[in-house]
Protein backbone atom coordinates (compact mmCIF):
# COMPACT_ATOMS: atom_id res chain seq x y z
CA UNK A 1 0.00 0.00 0.00
CA UNK A 2 1.11 3.37 -0.86
CA UNK A 3 1.89 6.12 1.87
CA UNK A 4 -0.79 8.10 0.16
CA UNK A 5 -3.29 4.77 0.51
CA UNK A 6 -2.17 4.21 4.06
CA UNK A 7 -3.18 7.67 5.07
CA UNK A 8 -6.60 8.13 3.81
CA UNK A 9 -7.35 4.28 5.73
CA UNK A 10 -6.53 6.24 8.70
CA UNK A 11 -8.51 8.72 8.27
CA UNK A 12 -11.38 6.46 7.78
CA UNK A 13 -10.51 5.38 10.93
CA UNK A 14 -11.18 6.64 14.44
CA UNK A 15 -8.45 7.24 17.57
CA UNK A 16 -9.26 4.18 19.86
CA UNK A 17 -6.92 2.73 22.84
CA UNK A 18 -7.99 -0.54 21.51
CA UNK A 19 -4.27 -1.99 20.22
CA UNK A 20 -6.59 -4.39 18.21
CA UNK A 21 -8.10 -1.97 16.26
CA UNK A 22 -7.14 -1.12 12.63
CA UNK A 23 -6.70 2.32 12.78
CA UNK A 24 -3.93 2.29 15.45
CA UNK A 25 -2.02 -0.88 13.39
CA UNK A 26 -1.92 1.65 10.00
CA UNK A 27 -0.47 4.72 12.47
CA UNK A 28 2.27 1.93 13.79
CA UNK A 29 2.97 1.59 10.16
CA UNK A 30 3.09 5.29 9.18
CA UNK A 31 5.01 5.71 12.21
CA UNK A 32 7.73 2.56 10.99
CA UNK A 33 7.78 4.28 7.59
CA UNK A 34 8.80 7.52 8.64
CA UNK A 35 11.97 6.41 10.27
CA UNK A 36 10.49 6.10 13.96
CA UNK A 37 12.82 3.46 15.99
CA UNK A 38 11.87 4.82 19.55
CA UNK A 39 9.61 2.01 19.60
CA UNK A 40 10.59 -0.91 17.50
CA UNK A 41 7.76 -2.95 17.71
CA UNK A 42 3.92 -2.24 18.16
CA UNK A 43 3.35 -3.17 21.65
CA UNK A 44 5.95 -1.11 22.80
CA UNK A 45 4.55 1.48 20.68
CA UNK A 46 1.02 1.73 21.27
CA UNK A 47 1.71 1.29 24.87
CA UNK A 48 4.52 3.99 25.29
CA UNK A 49 3.66 6.25 22.84
CA UNK A 50 1.66 9.54 23.20
CA UNK A 51 1.59 9.80 19.22
CA UNK A 52 -0.55 8.32 16.28
CA UNK A 53 -3.88 7.75 18.46
CA UNK A 54 -3.45 6.50 21.12
CA UNK A 55 -4.96 8.40 24.00
CA UNK A 56 -2.09 9.91 25.42
CA UNK A 57 -0.91 10.61 29.34
CA UNK A 58 -3.46 11.03 31.90
CA UNK A 59 -3.39 14.70 31.57
CA UNK A 60 -3.89 14.74 28.04
CA UNK A 61 -6.75 12.35 28.08
CA UNK A 62 -8.06 14.40 31.26
CA UNK A 63 -8.23 17.32 28.85
CA UNK A 64 -9.59 16.23 25.61
CA UNK A 65 -12.64 14.58 27.80
CA UNK A 66 -13.45 17.96 29.50
CA UNK A 67 -13.00 19.78 26.17
CA UNK A 68 -14.80 17.35 23.82
CA UNK A 69 -17.37 16.36 26.42
CA UNK A 70 -21.17 18.04 27.46
CA UNK A 71 -22.19 20.86 25.80
CA UNK A 72 -19.62 20.53 23.43
CA UNK A 73 -19.78 16.93 22.34
CA UNK A 74 -16.40 16.99 20.29
CA UNK A 75 -15.76 13.99 18.51
CA UNK A 76 -11.55 13.20 16.65
CA UNK A 77 -12.32 13.92 12.76
CA UNK A 78 -10.01 13.53 10.22
CA UNK A 79 -8.55 17.27 9.11
CA UNK A 80 -5.82 16.72 6.11
CA UNK A 81 -3.93 13.99 7.27
CA UNK A 82 -4.43 14.83 11.09
CA UNK A 83 -7.25 13.88 13.57
CA UNK A 84 -7.48 16.44 15.93
CA UNK A 85 -8.38 15.47 19.31
CA UNK A 86 -12.11 17.39 18.82
CA UNK A 87 -13.71 18.82 15.78
CA UNK A 88 -17.21 20.85 16.18
CA UNK A 89 -20.05 21.04 13.55
CA UNK A 90 -19.89 24.07 11.31
CA UNK A 91 -21.10 26.82 12.82
CA UNK A 92 -21.39 25.90 16.94
CA UNK A 93 -20.19 27.31 19.67
CA UNK A 94 -18.00 25.88 21.65
CA UNK A 95 -16.92 26.45 25.41
CA UNK A 96 -13.41 25.68 26.24
CA UNK A 97 -12.16 26.53 29.45
CA UNK A 98 -15.00 28.88 30.37
CA UNK A 99 -14.25 30.83 27.00
CA UNK A 100 -16.89 30.74 24.69
CA UNK A 101 -15.46 30.44 21.28
CA UNK A 102 -17.48 31.00 18.04
CA UNK A 103 -16.54 30.06 14.65
CA UNK A 104 -16.38 32.77 11.51
CA UNK A 105 -19.47 32.03 9.59
CA UNK A 106 -20.45 28.83 8.61
CA UNK A 107 -16.44 27.59 9.93
CA UNK A 108 -15.76 24.78 12.78
CA UNK A 109 -13.81 24.66 15.88
CA UNK A 110 -10.81 22.30 15.88
CA UNK A 111 -9.35 21.46 19.38
CA UNK A 112 -5.60 20.10 20.40
CA UNK A 113 -4.51 19.12 23.52
CA UNK A 114 -0.56 19.22 23.53
CA UNK A 115 2.50 20.77 24.91
CA UNK A 116 2.69 24.75 25.01
CA UNK A 117 5.86 26.29 25.88
CA UNK A 118 7.13 29.79 26.11
CA UNK A 119 5.02 30.82 29.38
CA UNK A 120 1.95 29.18 27.25
CA UNK A 121 2.33 31.79 24.55
CA UNK A 122 2.40 28.62 21.47
CA UNK A 123 2.35 25.06 21.23
CA UNK A 124 5.71 22.91 20.95
CA UNK A 125 7.26 22.57 17.91
CA UNK A 126 5.48 19.61 16.82
CA UNK A 127 2.19 20.35 17.84
CA UNK A 128 2.73 23.60 15.66
CA UNK A 129 3.27 21.88 12.70
CA UNK A 130 0.04 19.88 13.49
CA UNK A 131 -1.69 22.72 13.97
CA UNK A 132 -0.61 24.67 10.32
CA UNK A 133 -1.36 21.62 9.05
CA UNK A 134 -4.97 21.39 10.37
CA UNK A 135 -5.23 25.15 9.26
CA UNK A 136 -4.05 24.38 5.43
CA UNK A 137 -6.88 21.37 5.57
CA UNK A 138 -9.14 23.73 6.99
CA UNK A 139 -8.42 27.21 6.23
CA UNK A 140 -11.69 28.54 7.89
CA UNK A 141 -11.72 26.51 11.42
CA UNK A 142 -11.35 28.56 14.32
CA UNK A 143 -8.27 26.35 15.92
CA UNK A 144 -8.08 26.03 19.09
CA UNK A 145 -5.15 24.55 21.15
CA UNK A 146 -5.35 23.77 25.05
CA UNK A 147 -2.47 23.27 27.52
CA UNK A 148 -3.20 19.42 28.89
CA UNK A 149 -0.11 20.11 31.21
CA UNK A 150 -1.86 23.41 32.67
CA UNK A 151 -5.44 22.84 33.07
CA UNK A 152 -6.34 26.64 34.00
CA UNK A 153 -4.48 28.24 31.66
CA UNK A 154 -6.41 29.30 28.46
CA UNK A 155 -6.76 28.37 25.19
CA UNK A 156 -4.68 29.48 22.45
CA UNK A 157 -7.29 30.63 19.50
CA UNK A 158 -6.40 31.03 16.25
CA UNK A 159 -9.20 32.46 13.76
CA UNK A 160 -9.21 31.85 10.16
CA UNK A 161 -6.53 33.86 8.62
CA UNK A 162 -3.79 33.13 11.72
CA UNK A 163 -1.77 30.47 12.52
CA UNK A 164 1.17 29.34 15.15
CA UNK A 165 4.74 30.40 13.92
CA UNK A 166 6.48 27.10 12.07
CA UNK A 167 8.03 24.29 14.08
CA UNK A 168 11.56 24.90 15.09
CA UNK A 169 13.35 27.05 17.38
CA UNK A 170 11.62 30.12 17.92
CA UNK A 171 13.69 33.49 17.77
CA UNK A 172 13.38 35.92 20.79
CA UNK A 173 10.65 38.29 20.18
CA UNK A 174 8.87 36.34 18.17
CA UNK A 175 4.84 36.28 17.55
CA UNK A 176 2.93 34.12 18.95
CA UNK A 177 0.16 34.08 16.17
CA UNK A 178 1.58 34.57 12.56
CA UNK A 179 -0.63 35.04 9.10
CA UNK A 180 -2.01 32.66 7.16
CA UNK A 181 -0.91 31.63 4.54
Amino acid sequence: MSDAELNARIRETSRTDNPADEGNLLRYERYRRSGGTKYPDYESWHSGSTRGGRPGSPAHQADVAANNGPPNNLQPRAVGDTVPDGVGQPGQTVSIRGQQIKPQGNGRVIVEADHVVHSGRVPNSEARAQVRAMRAADPDATLVVTDHNNPTAAPLVYPPGTQPPPPGPLPSGFDPIVPYP
